[in-house]
């Protein structure tokens, strides 16, 4: 489960209101407010979306590591490479190997 503490401490880091990190990923200002109350979880695309937008790992973000430092940038990776590494996030190998076969 995402750990709200860390949206929250993050979200203030960066000077961001729920409303502005909402926007920037791509969902909405109740659904951060849920997360950071640990009312809800953030799984597959909006996970990753909010460690894009946060600038921190999905590691990070469900308690697994303590270092909020990103293994890498985002905007390194072609938007297949995200979509590949969003599907295995999810545990979806199979919808992986389907956006590398398909070339999107």
């Amino acid at each position: 489960m995402i750990r709200g503490d860390r949206v929250r401490e993050r979200r203030i880091l960066l000077n961001l209101t729920q409303e502005e990190l909402a926007a920037k990923a791509r969902t909405d200002q109740k659904r951060i407010s849920k997360y950071e109350k640990g009312q809800s979880d953030a799984t597959g695309d909006t996970l990753a979306g909010l460690a894009q937008a946060l600038e921190t790992s999905t590691d990070w973000l469900l308690g697994l590591t303590d270092d909020p430092t990103p293994k890498f940038q985002s905007n390194e990776l072609s938007p297949i490479e995200q979509k590949v590494i969003a599907a295995m996030r999810r545990g979806d190998r199979m919808a992986a190997v389907a956006i590398i076969s398909s070339g999107h």
